[in-house]
């Protein structure tokens, strides 16, 4: 696990675990702060939440923090944070290999958000469209797929 730094003087981090979601249709994900579990970085962090549409963008999830202390220990099987979906039907989740044309296609639609302060999720969400990358993604995703039980 690694940080990347957002503002060291504002202590904003993000936590470099970047786990990749993705859905065939519609369905919106939302990172939470793991408030049930007590850790060093539950006590000495705040997470912040957030959401965006797993069916109409794609990006490794990678949670926004702040430090409230000079250094925080995480441990093996710590809960860091939640994952919800918005959605009452079961899911299923696929595990999937994150190749190199994967990494590509999170890392141009993390550089359009950047390259553009103040993108909206609409804006975001058709710039994913024109370029045609969900049926990319999907046809990458196929090749390398394990379902999990």
């Amino acid at each position: 696990m690694c940080f990347y730094i957002r503002s060291k003087i504002g202590k904003n981090y993000d936590l470099g675990l970047e786990h990749h979601f993705f859905a065939d249709s519609p369905i919106e994900m939302e990172m939470l702060p793991a408030t049930l579990h007590s850790n060093e970085f539950t006590t000495f962090t705040r997470v912040y939440p957030g959401k965006f549409d797993i069916g109409r963008w794609f990006r490794p999830l990678l949670p926004s923090f702040r430090l409230e202390k000079s250094s925080v220990k995480v441990k093996r099987g710590d809960a860091l944070y939640y994952v919800k979906f918005d959605r009452d039907k079961r899911i299923n989740l696929v595990n999937f290999e994150v190749t190199e044309k994967i990494e590509k296609l999170a890392s141009a639609c993390l550089d359009a958000k950047r390259l553009q302060p103040g993108f909206k999720f609409r804006s975001i969400y058709s710039f994913f469209e024109r370029k045609n990358y969900k049926q990319i993604i999907l046809e990458e995703i196929k090749k390398t797929t394990t379902s999990l039980k």
